[in-house]
């Protein structure tokens, strides 16, 4: 089971962790100078991170059909 959801969603689960890596890591930077600041960069980019990744999972399953 898990080696079909990892072949189907490969680039999602890729871009989702480089993602939130990368959101870490500007939210680290960002809880030195301002923390009201990082908390607001940090939830948008998760919200923006997860509906990308899903509408581009949907639109590559909807080309395929």
């Amino acid at each position: 089971m898990w080696k079909s959801m990892w072949r189907a969603n490969k680039w999602g689960i890729i871009a989702l962790l480089v993602g939130g890596a990368v959101l870490g890591g500007v939210h680290l930077y960002l809880r030195q100078q301002d923390k009201a600041l990082a908390d607001q960069v940090l939830s948008v980019g998760v919200c923006s991170l997860i509906f990308i990744v899903a509408l581009a999972s949907w639109l590559s399953v909807r080309k395929d059909i």
